[in-house]
């Protein structure tokens, strides 16, 4: 089997019957993912890079032993952290990456629940560059009062197209799904 579609199995079969049945596939991808509170582990998303790296991201807090906050990378033999990966903030500190894309200048894309990235304030979308966490235009955030999490997201050329439960980009009112143009949030003809 190739590594990813190892990888999808394992995490299919963990998210529908709760537990890993390929111990198999434990040994191919290392250790896996896991979180400081045992059995509190989830994968979310998925997404490879042309290099053909793989991207996790999801609850956890390491992948394959290594410290990694909600997001690592697979190289077909080890684990590794994308920085301090993403964080939450008081009073509950939750975070989790809900969706991951990549474009085809090298950049990961991670979306989901989080208020930061690294050092990075990011509300709820960030880039990795490959060497450093950025935030894209002041993130994805709520108008009013409902939690924002971005569900889905897809690069298509210089865009970024985000959908998720939110209302708000930027710090402008936008419904369910923007597009982040490369330098600034855009909505599309008022949203969902």
């Amino acid at each position: 089997m190739q590594p990813l579609f190892k990888c999808l199995v394992a995490v299919l079969a963990r998210r529908f019957f709760g537990k890993s049945l390929f111990s198999p596939l434990q040994a191919a991808l290392g250790l896996g993912v896991s979180h400081d509170y045992p059995l509190n582990s989830e994968v979310y998303s998925l997404a490879t890079d042309h290099l053909g790296f793989l991207y996790v991201g999801g609850f956890f807090t390491h992948a394959g032993g290594v410290p990694a906050n909600h997001i690592a990378r697979w190289d077909g033999v080890n684990w590794s952290a994308l920085g301090e990966g993403v964080n939450g903030s008081p009073p509950y500190n939750s975070a989790f990456v809900y969706a991951l894309t990549t474009d085809n200048r090298g950049n990961v894309f991670a979306g989901g629940q989080f208020t930061s990235a690294g050092s990075v304030n990011a509300m709820n979308i960030a880039r990795w560059n490959g060497e450093a966490w950025s935030d894209l235009g002041g993130g994805i955030q709520s108008v009013e009062k409902i939690k924002a999490v971005v569900i889905s997201m897809l690069a298509d050329g210089g865009n970024l197209y985000v959908g998720g439960n939110f209302n708000g980009a930027g710090g402008n009112p936008m419904g369910a799904i923007s597009k982040w143009n490369g330098t600034s949030w855009e909505t599309l003809s008022g949203g969902m």
